[in-house]
């Protein structure tokens, strides 16, 4: 998808010298060894070309059997090719990923990028199994992971006659590398025709494997040599108790008041073997008055079987998000009983709610209220005086949802539903999508456009536009179910795209817990994964120009990612994770390094084996959590009830309409300075760690804030964490840790520059509010401590008049136990008044 800085490599790896023997024992070694001799060969003996034989394929050659092999024999694939120059290794600074192996280098190529309107002279090119390095005699060095790759075409340019000789030179035989998602385009000249062609079938053959070749791809290889632990997998019933749904409700009774009753909702198996729908998971969420029979002649009513079933919803009412695709009504109309019964039982549950009108879905809200929450005149229409108990939001056009009925599908007629209403809301379609990002990242990498004009060619993509509709969609599914609580059913075609989109952006407006940092976790292998995204039919892992379905590829999950970064971008102190989370999640779509987005579906993945053969995201991700958790994260309280203000997030939508702008993720790779740069006084690090973090957090430790002097030692471990500065970057703040892989820094400088710049100015206003609280803290403890003393003083004194009046000794006694207790009241105060203050 995009091309990666020098930087991003993990340092956990091995020099090449040790690759080989972290693959196979001895014996098995030997045996491969030899298989690998025979095929092995040498094209170009003094051209600069040289192979590294691939130590996992066995018989199968240096390529998969799209690549024809070479010609003439090879050296023993022991250890790396050392003909070429003595620094190859060079290219990516002595460290690969465990697994990773050299498989060619090349010398003396050329090398052009869309990028930039210069040509590179001398470059030196390397392949592993995971990336493809280049180094310019600048030293600017550019890597690709081979997911990345879109295309690889072979191209002859015919060269020019001399103006001195009558005689012309050969011509050029180059290749064309273009990456998926940014498009950014790589013009490749080797030295000769034998480089250029084998270079060419390499990639072909490693790059493309084919659908039926997932396996080899690097992800499969890097988890047979990196054994660490894994996280806890996602789990359907852990996730929905989590949110309290199967928690005992309690309902209106005319006589008691109030009764428990069970929840309205269950977890059905009957998808245990992926037979009512392939593409949801085994374990879902539907009505307890409906059975598994109905649940399946609802399947068959709806597009690809994907039937209503909960993602989110709470144990105290019946706010609630249901997904589903669009029913199968076509130009005749059709009706299916088991469907309507479905969507009437979801609304049934809204009646016997106890909060009233509240509950009931009855609210009434003011206009003024709902035209500054929403900044739409017409919502009040469609808040207040919309009597339905099941709303259903249509994320299509309403011409795309009319137009789909000739193909036998179409949308919820009123009249089949009575107790539901159904609003469209415009989201345009993959190919939409598809077009606009491609006109995003033309002008985002084009080094001739005119700066001037610049946010035009933005605004002309609509690639904005886009990002704020499924805001929008997904604030108002947010204020339906917290503010009327009742049933949202969100849907689209195929309910896998912009359903997923919509789904899982207003459960981060809802719930507190996908705002942290495994909470979103949880989030994105519900929603997109588990829910049946389908990310190999979006992103064509490993697949050919000739296997892969182009119309289908679209930047679906790129997109929500864009529209998460609005909210962490606007509203930092909200989200415990930062914008370096969201950009590693977003470079790791297409490189393959992980198997976390690999196949369609669960069923997949699960036949598949992903979990225990492939490398996860999430790991990766938590193992550097450290630096990639936003410092200004203020917790909400997960426990509380989902009707305390501290479970919600919704900010008037004007309020995020009016300030999205461009994720900074589109212009790492943009030929021209972008992103800002960091004052002189900001890369100071010492000036950083020693005023900002003293402000932020006094005597806070260092590997809690994240913020580490230059050079300094800690002493817990006695690692270095220091600037990851310098480069093309300009500096960063942060720590640098030796055992954490670099592309966390290297990937952008927005993120570096915002944190900084958050760092210095924040730093005073967090000053102000903490001396705020303190005074208000101490004020009131100081009104509890002499209202207690004066308590304790009359209390005292009445006892010695009672003394000296001569009163029974069982009310003196009475009187004691009342002192003792305010004197450990007291007591208790002035403890939890030093700890507070502390």
């Amino acid at each position: 998808m995009q091309a990666l800085s020098v930087d991003e490599i993990d340092p956990l790896a091995f020099t090449p010298d040790d690759v080989d023997q972290n693959v196979d024992s001895p014996p098995k070694q030997k045996e491969k060894q030899s298989q690998k001799e025979k095929q092995s060969h040498k094209l170009n003996n003094g051209g600069g070309l040289n192979f590294m034989p691939d130590t996992r394929r066995g018989s199968a050659g240096l390529a998969p059997a799209t690549a024809a092999p070479p010609s003439k024999p090879h050296h023993s694939p022991s250890k790396p090719n050392t003909a070429g120059p003595a620094d190859w290794d060079a290219v990516v600074q002595n460290q690969f990923l465990p697994g990773e192996t050299v498989l060619m280098h090349l010398q003396s190529c050329k090398m052009a990028m869309s990028s930039s309107p210069y040509i590179s002279q001398n470059c030196r090119v390397l392949m592993t199994q995971y990336r493809l390095a280049f180094e310019a005699p600048d030293e600017k060095r550019i890597q690709i992971p081979l997911g990345d790759i879109f295309t690889v075409n072979s191209e002859i340019t015919p060269s020019s006659s001399s103006s001195s000789s009558s005689s012309s030179s050969p011509p050029q035989h180059s290749l064309i590398i273009i990456c998926k998602g940014t498009n950014l385009r790589l013009h490749l000249v080797p030295s000769t025709q034998a480089e250029a062609m084998s270079a060419f079938q390499l990639l072909q053959g490693y790059a493309f494997p084919g659908r039926q070749g997932l396996e080899f791809l690097f992800t499969f290889e890097g988890k047979k040599t990196d054994q660490t632990l894994s996280l806890p997998p996602y789990s359907a019933s852990v996730e929905f108790n989590r949110q309290k749904i199967f928690s005992v409700r309690k309902h209106a009774c005319p006589v008691s008041g109030f009764k428990a009753v069970p929840s309205p909702y269950r977890i059905s198996e009957v998808n245990k073997d992926y037979g009512v729908c392939g593409s949801y998971p085994r374990e879902i969420v539907v009505p307890r008055n409906v059975s598994d029979e109905e649940i399946k002649q609802v399947a068959n009513f709806r597009s690809e079987g994907r039937l209503p079933i909960m993602t989110w919803g709470n144990g105290t009412d019946s706010g609630s998000i249901w997904r589903c695709s669009q029913p199968k009504v076509g130009l005749q109309g059709n009706q299916n009983a088991y469907d309507e019964k479905l969507l009437k039982v979801i609304g049934d549950a809204v009646r016997h709610d106890t909060a009233g009108t509240i509950g009931a879905g009855g609210r009434i809200f003011p206009p003024d209220y709902l035209y500054g929450m929403s900044g739409d005149h017409n919502l009040k229409d469609i808040i207040n005086h919309c009597p339905a108990s099941v709303r259903i939001f249509d994320l299509r056009p309403k011409t795309s949802a009319v137009a789909n009925r000739a193909t036998g599908h179409g949308y919820e007629l009123q009249a089949s539903y009575p107790n539901t209403s159904l609003a469209f809301y415009s989201i345009q379609n993959i190919h939409a999508m598809r077009d606009s990002l491609n006109k995003l990242m033309t002008a985002c990498l084009s080094p001739t456009i005119n700066d001037m004009t610049f946010g035009k060619a933005v605004e002309d993509s609509h690639w904005l536009t886009h990002v704020k509709g499924v805001i929008a969609a997904s604030w108002e599914v947010a204020f339906v179910v917290s503010h009327k609580k009742v049933p949202a059913l969100v849907h689209c075609s195929h309910g896998w795209d912009r359903t997923s989109q919509v789904c899982a952006l207003a459960q981060v407006f809802l719930d507190p817990f996908y705002r942290t940092f495994d909470g979103f976790k949880v989030l994105v292998e519900k929603d997109w994964l588990s829910f049946g995204h389908p990310f190999q039919l979006r992103c064509a892992h490993g697949e050919g120009k000739h296997e892969r379905n182009d119309e289908q590829m679209s930047p679906i999950f790129l997109q929500f990612l864009d529209s998460v970064w609005q909210l962490v971008n606007l509203f930092p102190s909200t989200f415990e994770f930062n914008s370096r989370y969201l950009m590693l999640i977003a470079k790791h779509i297409y490189s393959c390094r992980f198997g976390t987005f690999l196949y369609n579906t669960d069923k997949e993945r699960v036949g598949g084996d992903i979990s225990d053969r492939t490398l996860s995201l999430w790991d990766f991700l938590a193992k550097n959590r450290l630096h990639l958790t936003n410092p200004f994260y203020k917790p909400k309280w997960l426990g509380l009830s989902f009707s305390s203000e501290d479970q919600l997030f919704l900010p008037p939508l004007p309020t995020i309409l009016r300030r999205v702008s461009l994720w900074d993720f589109f212009l790492k790779d943009s030929p021209k300075e972008s992103m800002g740069v960091l004052p002189e006084f900001l890369k100071n690090f010492k000036f950083v760690s020693s005023e900002i973090e003293q402000k932020l957090g006094g005597g806070r430790d260092s590997e809690e804030s994240g913020l580490t002097s230059l050079g300094e030692e800690e002493e817990d471990d006695g690692e270095d964490d220091s600037l990851a500065g310098g480069g093309k970057n300009g500096g960063s703040v942060g720590p640098d840790r030796t055992d954490v892989d670099p592309e966390i820094f290297s990937l952008q400088r927005g993120a570096d520059v915002m944190e900084a710049w958050m760092h210095a100015s924040w730093s005073t206003i967090h000053e102000q509010e903490k001396a705020l609280m303190k005074a208000r803290l101490q004020k009131t403890l100081a009104r509890e401590l002499s209202v207690s003393q004066r308590k304790m003083k009359s209390a005292e004194a009445f006892v010695e008049d009672l003394k000296a009046g001569g009163e029974e000794e069982d009310e003196i006694q009475t009187l004691k136990k009342r002192v003792e207790e305010l004197e450990l009241q007291l007591v208790a105060a002035t403890a939890k008044a030093k700890e507070d203050e502390s």
